[in-house]
Formats: C-alpha cells, structure tokens, sequence
C-alpha cells in the first residue's frame, strides 16, 4: 500500500491539518523571498499581500488535490477561492499594516499573527463556499 493512498484513507481533517502545515511552511519561505527582495515600502505589507495571492493559488491546489479531493471544475474553484479570500486578504492586510506601520512590531511576528487570523477566516471560506459538496 503506498504512503499516498494511505495518506487518502486519513480523515478530512487529518488531511487538512497536514497540508495547512506544509502550506505554512512554503508561505513562511514565499513570503521571506518576496520580503528581501522587495525594495517597496511599506515592506512587510507589501510583501504579506503579494505572498497572500501567490498562497491562495498554492493552498487551493494543494486541498484539492489532497485535502478535499473535489471534482468540480478547477478553474471554477480556483475563481471561489480568489472571491472567497478577497475579504480575508483585505482584512489581514490592514492587520498587517497597522501592526507593522504603527506598532513597528517585527514583520516576522507580525507576518504570524496575520497568518493566524488569515487562517482561521480562510478555513470558512474553503469548506464553506469553494470546496462545498453539492447535494443533488
């Protein structure tokens, strides 16, 4: 039995957990490449909303493919999950903003704590709205 198809057998959660991990892990990296090559200010803002839209990409291929195994049309639940973070990229970059900005907290903490309060919004989106099950 191969470790992928045991991975399938897992729970939902299980699954969701394991690859929000993996998804930290790669956004933490995204956004440290983003924050020292961007010569922009304000730096760690900037750098937070463009990891973001690359993480929504990311994060929705890796769920589909390993979290919530949907069938629905990719390009059609990649556009849900773009609409469905918009909110949650506006609020966590005002966040970001006024924690960095105005608190001049260090863009690390400040990059955690977003990813916390991102995280927790973008879990009702996903099971909510893009990767929903559509009863017949």
């Amino acid at each position: 039995m191969s470790m992928l198809y045991r991975f399938y057998k897992k729970s939902e959660i299980f699954r969701m957990l394991i690859i929000a991990l993996l998804g930290v892990v790669l956004g933490f990296i995204t956004y440290e490449l983003i924050y020292y090559l961007n010569p922009l200010s304000p730096r760690a803002t900037l750098s937070w909303t463009l990891a973001f839209l690359i993480g929504i990409w990311r994060q929705h291929a890796l769920h589909r493919r390993f979290t919530f195994l949907n069938q629905s049309p990719y390009f059609e639940s990649l556009i849900k999950a773009y609409i469905a973070d918009i909110g949650v990229l506006v609020m966590s970059t005002l966040l970001n903003w006024w924690l960095s900005e105005i608190l001049d907290l260090s863009h690390r903490l400040v990059w955690f704590i977003c990813l916390i309060v991102a995280s927790m919004a973008s879990f009702v989106c996903l099971k909510g709205y893009v990767f929903k099950v559509k009863r017949d």
